[in-house]
């Protein structure tokens, strides 16, 4: 939460590179499917605020682009948080509480039961290289 306080989240501006999320099942384990978020819900390519939608979804960023993979803004204090990755997904998540916000950078949940997913797979000689940049800025 950028505003320092327990104050809800609801009010903080989201930004996601992402025109995709994954569909999960009832025990919130990946289908398969990908699901596109324009229009829906879940759809914060564009800055919006996060209102009272909760979140505890796989987004599919798209790497293609060169602007963060996340955009958090507090438009209480002008605080904002930026997220880099070369990590092909990543988890928001909003608890029940709605006092915080979670973001998790990660390969797709379950990728080694779905084929068409980004390898999850290591082997022997092969180096895996996870980075994740937070940036924390005052407008």
């Amino acid at each position: 939460n950028l505003s320092g306080s327990f104050s809800p989240i609801d009010q903080h501006e989201l930004q996601l590179n992402a025109s995709n999320c994954l569909e999960v099942n009832s025990l919130q384990c990946p289908t398969g499917r990908l699901l596109a978020v324009q229009n829906s819900s879940f759809d914060f390519q564009e800055k919006k605020m996060i209102g009272n939608v909760h979140l505890d979804d796989t987004f599919v960023l798209d790497q293609e682009t060169s602007i963060p993979s996340v955009i958090l803004k507090c438009a209480a204090n002008s605080l904002s948080m930026e997220v880099a990755t070369n990590q092909p997904s990543i988890v928001v998540f909003t608890p029940q509480e709605r006092d915080s916000i979670c973001f998790e950078t990660q390969n797709f949940p379950d990728a080694p039961n779905h084929a068409h997913f980004p390898s999850a797979v290591l082997h022997p000689g092969e180096t895996y290289n996870n980075s994740s940049t937070f940036t924390f800025n005052f407008l």
